[in-house]
């Protein structure tokens, strides 16, 4: 069982980092694309999406950190 703890977290945290890559460029891409005359990032909906996105990644931070014990 001490494999499987171990590459759960190596997994997760390759979850993690692509999720982190996947934001940074998602949010370069909404400030260069324009749509009906301004970026995408202006968009209410957008930056929703955005702000979601954050939140999963960090919550995804919070559940692939190894707590001694």
């Amino acid at each position: 069982m001490h494999f499987f703890d171990t590459t759960r977290i190596m997994v997760a945290s390759q979850g993690l980092g692509l999720s982190e890559a996947c934001l940074k460029s998602s949010i370069k891409y909404a400030k260069t694309r324009k749509a009906f005359g301004a970026p995408l990032g202006s968009f209410q909906l957008t930056q929703k999406k955005l702000a979601e996105m954050a939140m999963m990644i960090e919550a995804l931070r919070g559940l692939s950190i190894r707590r001694p014990g």
